[in-house]
This record gives structure tokens, C-alpha cells and sequence, in this order.
């Protein structure tokens, strides 16, 4: 019975040890996959940091009278702050705030092309 019990201990370790590879095959990819995850997350909340970051620092530099609100960096902060939430809320699943996140940017964008339309009406100095 000792003789046999070690024959089959013996198959037992042969065939873990056969399917050993395959399962570390799958727990590479696996691990690798959660790695890639992990860093389509981690993006995703950097660039929502870094946008609320923006929004913030524009209203603050509105606020205390630092900057106009019909000033290019001001609406160049809301451009990129509407659109770095709006893709930090779409990875989340957060559409009503995703909306208005881009609907924000919209803003900008056009407070930005009216900027620019009023710069070009003024156009440069007239020589005699």
C-alpha cells in the first residue's frame, strides 16, 4: 500500500507539475491585464485631478480679480478642465456630469472664438 500511495503522490506532483506552465501562462496574462487596467484607471483619475485642478484655478484667478473672465488663459482653463472631467466622468460612467462637462468646454470654446473674432475686428494699427 506505501509503494502504491507513493505511485499515485508521484502522478499527482507529475501532472501539477505538467499543467504548471499553463497556469502561470494565465496568471501572467491575467496579472497583465489587471496591469493594463490599472493604468487606464489611474489615467483617467490623473486627468480628472489635473482638470478640477484647472476649473479651480480659473474661478479662483476670476474671483480675486487676477485675471478677466474674457481672457484667454481663463478660458483656456475651462476648455481643458470641461474636457479632462468630461473624460474622467465618461470612464465612470457619470454621464449627466460627462454632458456637462462638455457642454462646459463648448463654452469655452466659443468665449475662446469670440476672443478671437474681437481681436481681429481691432486688427493691427493703420499707418498714414
Amino acid at each position: 500500500r506505501g509503494a502504491e500511495s507513493s505511485t499515485v503522490f508521484s502522478q499527482e506532483i507529475l501532472c501539477a507539475l505538467d499543467s504548471r506552465p499553463a497556469r502561470l501562462n494565465e496568471n501572467l496574462r491575467m496579472s497583465a491585464q489587471a496591469t493594463i487596467a490599472d493604468i487606464v484607471k489611474l489615467t483617467g483619475d490623473v486627468i480628472g485631478w489635473f482638470a478640477a485642478g484647472a476649473v479651480l484655478v480659473a474661478y479662483a484667478l476670476v474671483s480675486t480679480g487676477r485675471v478677466r473672465a474674457a481672457s484667454y488663459s481663463y478660458q483656456i482653463l475651462n476648455l481643458l478642465g470641461g474636457l479632462g472631467l468630461g473624460v474622467n466622468t465618461f470612464y465612470y460612467m457619470s454621464y449627466p456630469s460627462t454632458a456637462l462637462n462638455i457642454v462646459w468646454a463648448l463654452v469655452a470654446v466659443y468665449a475662446i472664438w469670440q476672443l478671437l473674432v474681437a481681436k481681429s475686428r481691432i486688427g493691427p494699427p493703420r499707418t498714414p
